[in-house]
């Protein structure tokens, strides 16, 4: 029984609407659905109506009754953390364009030990033998 209230007053967390409430004194008192339920959940007596009593949620929760409660507001949190998160990448990626561009052109670098300059006269000698023996024939 207590599993049944917490699944049907629960989800009217999220409803915002005003509704007026009549006080002890006979006058009106304007409030909000979730504040309503809020108090339901949390207090014995209600418009003088002694409410059932109810196990803490948390209670629940560890005993397998309950899933964990989402809130919207943990929706909206993650959505604005992954766009914070997508904006710190942007400006990452836009300083480090910035930072190639300042640099120039790269050029590849000359090996310190002359491996390029033997690369360069080995493959000189192989197209001046190919150009001489292919004038043999």
């Amino acid at each position: 029984r207590p599993l049944e209230v917490y699944q049907y007053l629960e989800p009217l967390y999220n409803d915002y609407r005003k509704v007026r409430v009549r006080t002890v004194e006979g006058g009106f008192q304007l409030s909000h659905v979730d504040e309503l339920v809020d108090l339901m959940l949390s207090s014995d007596y209600m418009f003088d109506i002694a409410l059932p009593r109810l196990p803490d949620r948390r209670a629940m929760e560890t005993t397998g009754q309950l899933d964990a409660r989402q809130s919207v507001l943990d929706e909206e949190f993650d959505e604005a953390a992954l766009e914070a998160e997508a904006g710190d990448a942007a400006r990452q990626a836009a300083q480090l364009e910035k930072e190639i561009a300042e640099d120039g052109p790269r050029r590849r670098s000359i090996s310190p030990d002359g491996r390029d300059r033997e690369r360069r006269e080995e493959r000189e000698r192989e197209k001046w033998r190919l150009r001489k023996g292919s004038g043999r024939r």
